[in-house]
């Protein structure tokens, strides 16, 4: 399922080509797929917030979910980016929080 997903992600993002634009089209992917996606600019970062979880009942079994999204959004932004969960709504949060720094 991961590497379909990505796949998936790669064709939508393919006519991205600066992070902010990738991280834009991934906040559109996300929303359609029901995670209510949003993201802003903080200085050199974009946050990406997911404000609802439609797994979040099979993730809070299963968390190689989780980890498995993590590693999607890692693929399709790039090994030039660096993704940090900040907020996590298995772990209590209200949301999914996201911190995407350019590596420097």
């Amino acid at each position: 399922r991961e590497r379909e997903t990505v796949a998936s992600y790669s064709e939508l993002l393919k006519y991205a080509i600066t992070l902010e634009q990738k991280v834009e089209a991934l906040a559109a992917i996300r929303t359609t797929e029901g995670y209510l996606a949003e993201w802003s600019k903080e200085g050199e970062c974009f946050i990406l917030v997911e404000n609802h979880c439609p797994i979040c009942v099979a993730a809070t079994l299963c968390p190689s979910l989780c980890r498995a999204e993590l590693n999607t959004f890692q693929s399709v932004l790039g090994d030039e980016i660096l993704i940090h969960r900040s907020e996590h709504i298995i772990e209590g949060s209200r949301r999914c929080v996201y911190r995407i720094t350019p590596k420097m």
